[in-house]
């Protein structure tokens, strides 16, 4: 994956603590990817079976520890008061603006609309990567990196809604273990703050010692076969990854039930009938998306009914892998 043409690795590629890895965060609405109305804040907590100087909560798979049930509290639902300070991250998008003393302070931007959210605020460094990012509408995501710096918060008590800023603090996942990001979210006006919990593993390594070259095959196919013209599609091509080496360690075969794949692209073709020649309507773009289980995805409209190809390409371990041409109808 990457973000503003530098790249990260998404959760499910089992990222390190050494890499930069992307926490991505889809927002469905009625069946649609929708931008809520705020984008508030990303939290990174770890989940551990015993307390430890950094946290005391104990969550053991549960992440719901970290919020806040009681009944009477206005933050009913939200991350606890109590774990502000102990997050191993925190990203937040902010612009140091004038408040009503001119004085200039940093202000909390929320408006998934700003500018603040533009992907081209990533450069790849320690500093931009405290920012939420808008990779396209409906879909965000931030980047956990070794060193990475960000705004660190207190609980502000006087109003209970918002955090005072202490200054810069370094990430601290920085050790082999589950972890949980908490996103909160405003999804239209006067509605109240709502937490969407993830979880994600750090590895500390992506190393393996052995003593052959691994003999990986993979096989494509495409989902579709007919689409409907003026129809917007996912296309959807999936990857059959096989060791094929009976002699492979039990935990190396575990790692490719993860996704393994990466840098696909993808090019189209519509055969011209006038013409009989193929003509290239996307010459090798980026993919949208590729999944846990190595399905690529990539989002497209057929406006001219006809006969289209489909191939895709990507890395897998030494080997850059070209797929079959597939036949796809527009009617």
């Amino acid at each position: 994956m990457k973000i503003n043409s530098i790249t990260v690795v998404p959760r499910k590629n089992r990222p390190t603590v050494l890499g930069k890895t992307a926490l991505e965060f889809f927002y469905i609405k009625n069946g649609v990817y929708s931008d809520p109305y705020q984008v508030c804040s990303v939290v990174l907590v770890r989940d551990q079976v015993h307390s430890s100087a950094k946290l005391s909560t104990i969550a053991n798979g549960n992440p719901e520890v970290f919020l806040d049930y009681n009944a009477s509290s206005s933050r009913y639902g939200q991350l606890a008061s109590g774990i502000v300070s102990s997050v191993d991250c925190r990203w937040r998008n902010l612009d140091y603006l004038p408040d009503t003393d001119a004085k200039y302070r940093w202000t909390h931007v929320v408006d998934p609309a700003s500018s603040q959210f533009n992907v081209v605020n990533y450069a790849g460094d320690v500093s931009s990567a405290s920012g939420i990012f808008r990779v396209k509408e409906g879909h965000y995501a931030v980047v956990l990196q070794p060193a990475g710096l960000y705004v660190s918060s207190s609980w502000k008590s006087s109003d209970g809604n918002e955090y005072d800023a202490t200054g810069n603090a370094t990430q601290s996942a920085s050790g082999s273990n589950v972890y949980f990001d908490i996103w909160t979210v405003v999804d239209s006006p006067g509605s109240a703050a709502k937490t969407y919990i993830n979880k994600v593993q750090l590895y500390s390594d992506t190393i393996m010692g052995i003593a052959e070259p691994l003999l990986v095959t993979s096989k494509n196919t495409l989902v579709q076969k007919y689409v409907t013209a003026h129809s917007k599609v996912n296309l959807k091509i999936r990857t059959e990854i096989s060791l094929n080496d009976k002699d492979t360690a039990k935990d190396i075969r575990t790692i490719f039930n993860e996704s393994v794949i990466s840098d696909a692209q993808i090019r189209v073709r519509m055969f011209n009938e006038t013409d009989g020649a193929w003509q290239v309507l996307n010459d090798w773009t980026d993919v949208d998306n590729i999944t846990s289980s190595d399905t690529i995805i990539y989002s497209t409209t057929f406006s001219v009914v006809g006969r289209y190809e489909v191939q895709v390409k990507y890395n897998l371990m030494d080997e850059i892998l070209y797929s079959d041409k597939f036949s796809l109808i527009c009617r």
